[in-house]
């Protein structure tokens, strides 16, 4: 546990050195949910794709500056409540105090290999985009820094105009 905690710190501060501004977090839609089957099971239903977010949400700056930027934008909220149910797979700092959750996070890592070999540690920010039958469609690691860039990217995996 603690060798996760240091690699996680260490990829933060990385991180942290690779983006050009720093932003608070911001509230960013009151859709996003944690249940990956319950998304599953929603996006079957409504004919959409899941967008899962690997987030460090509190200490990450390029996945707070993405929250609250992209996921903040009402371009990003008016599109992804037409074509994505939304995901997060959230490693705040004190989920190592929290070991079934950081168990079953760290399973969804491993399923969509967004995990440091060296470190075995997820890479954050990660977006995984994934169809209705969990099938992988697009991860994109690294951060995206406007709401625009994100929906051509979705837009290409998922071939929806939108």
């Amino acid at each position: 546990m603690k060798l996760l905690k240091i690699s996680l710190i260490l990829v933060g501060t990385v991180m942290y050195f690779s983006t050009s501004s720093r932003s608070e977090p911001s509230e960013s839609s009151d859709k996003w949910q944690t249940d990956y089957p319950i998304a599953l099971a929603q996006a079957k239903k409504e004919n959409k794709a899941v967008l899962l977010d690997f987030t460090g949400s509190d200490w990450c700056p390029p996945c707070m500056r993405m929250k609250k930027v992209v996921f903040g934008s009402q371009l990003f909220k008016d599109y992804a409540s037409r074509h994505l149910v939304l995901v997060t797979v959230d490693f705040p700092q004190d989920i190592t105090s929290k070991p079934e959750l950081l168990r079953q996070r760290m399973a969804l890592a491993k399923q969509f290999g967004i995990v440091d070999p060296v470190t075995d540690a997820p890479i954050f920010p990660t977006l995984v985009l994934v169809n209705a039958d969990g099938t992988p469609l697009a991860i994109s690691q690294g951060a995206f820094f406007e709401p625009a860039q994100f929906i051509e990217w979705a837009r290409g995996k998922l071939g929806k105009a939108g």
